[in-house]
């Protein structure tokens, strides 16, 4: 079995319990303008939700491009968002003290903090020692157009020659509400089976005359398995909620000249699944990604013109191998070669439903994807977590999302909770 890295356990293991998408590293980039270091997340910050398991801020579509936030980081013509909705408030969302795990991980006080306990395949856990504020726009359909006007330019612009970003087709991702805090811890494991049990303690202390926690840590694990951190309050006066546990917005995929179609490629094999969800081939600068859950299939070897050959698997979960740029105008998408081609595992949830979108509706440019609170529940109909191919698949096999063309665009599509905005 290949090691799972932390924030392909954290990040689906902690999506059912319906906060938004939970970010494994919550701290911002130390070398983002200093307001963004010492605000954190804001609602209309632009960004990519990065492989490690952060968000790498990129600009904020409500600030103007002379902002001391946005300087030198926005696309040629930019023009921010004119109506700036107003927004939604809790202070305490998250009282102190507050956990969030997944289901069936079994906590208990101690003096100083929590001990958990679990015996399930993969767990998650996030312990907010001073609690967390929660701020939403009262108005993210705003967003929603203007996520739709733009999605091209931004993934041209970041992926073009200039920028050289290589963001994947999904990754872009536009902030509507988030969770911050001052202190935190987080932790996860994935193990091999059930019957081996995890074990792990948090200790959190106030000092004399200190607003908040003082010090928080994960005391010594002898499990190398389990992967854990956290952070320490800023006793700085004046020091903001500036960790960023959970955020809320669209993820956002286009449309665009497929790779294997730019390559001289045909469409080889279809093989029809027994999900909604594709299964697809996704291209990276280093090759293909095969989507979804492929470690029970057996192999089958697919030819492709220009002699490459694309190792393949199907079985009991059967696979597609589909013509799709998974890196909107990327350079190398467009070039005569391949240096190799390579199977891969995970994705993010959303980016899945997106693909879902421009699969189903051949005349779709853009599609995106709202996560407000979009699997809560999931939990109480489950009994193992599940990774990011089977939370979407789960997602709209149940009919938990309803797809509706966008308000303005024939040619863009949103997903969004059912019952939300329906």
């Amino acid at each position: 079995m290949p090691i799972q890295h932390a924030q392909d356990i954290y990040v689906p293991s902690l999506l059912p319990q319906g906060h938004g998408y939970p970010l494994w590293l919550p701290q911002p980039l130390s070398n983002l303008p200093p307001d963004c270091v010492r605000r954190g997340t804001q609602i209309g910050d632009l960004g990519h939700l990065a492989d490690d398991g952060g968000f790498t801020y990129l600009f904020n579509v409500c600030k103007d491009a002379t902002d001391t936030v946005n300087l030198d980081r926005v696309p040629p013509g930019f023009a921010p968002l004119t109506s700036i909705p107003g927004v939604r408030v809790d202070l305490e969302a998250h009282k102190r003290n507050s956990v969030i795990s997944s289901p069936a991980i079994g906590q208990r006080r101690v003096a100083s903090g929590f001990e958990f306990t679990s015996s399930r395949v993969r767990a998650a856990v996030l312990v907010l020692p001073d609690g967390a504020e929660r701020y939403d726009s009262e108005q993210p359909s705003l967003f929603e157009e203007y996520a739709i006007a733009n999605a091209h330019s931004w993934y041209k612009y970041f992926n073009g020659p200039e920028q050289g970003r290589d963001y994947a087709n999904g990754s872009l991702y536009l902030v509507t509400g988030c969770d911050k805090c001052h202190c935190w811890g987080n932790a996860c494991y994935s193990h091999h089976t059930e019957s081996r049990s995890a074990s792990f303690r948090f200790s959190a202390t106030r000092d004399s005359g200190c607003n908040g926690t003082s010090h928080c840590n994960w005391e010594g694990q002898t499990d190398g398995s389990i992967r854990q951190q956290s952070h320490q309050r800023d006793a700085s006066p004046g020091a903001t909620a500036n960790q960023t546990v959970f955020m809320r917005g669209y993820s956002i995929s286009v449309r665009t000249q497929p790779v294997f179609r730019a390559l001289g490629m045909k469409k080889v094999a279809v093989y029809k699944s027994d999900s909604k969800l594709p299964r697809t081939f996704r291209t990276t600068r280093g090759g293909v990604r095969l989507l979804g859950n492929h470690e029970r299939c057996g192999e089958e070897r697919y030819h492709i013109s220009q002699g490459v050959e694309v190792i393949g698997r199907r079985g009991g979960n059967q696979c597609i191998l589909e013509d799709r740029n998974s890196l909107p105008y990327d350079e190398w998408a467009r070039s005569s070669e391949i240096p190799w081609i390579e199977l891969e595992g995970d994705y993010q949830c959303f980016g899945l439903i997106n693909d879902y979108i421009l699969d189903s509706y051949p005349d779709v440019t853009v599609a995106l994807t709202h996560d407000d609170h979009l699997w809560t529940g999931i939990t109480d109909k489950i009994r193992n977590p599940l990774d990011a191919a089977e939370l979407a698949r789960y997602a709209i096999d149940n009919r938990l999302v309803v797809i509706k063309k966008g308000p303005r665009s024939h040619n863009a599509w949103i997903a969004k909770r059912r019952g939300h905005g329906e």
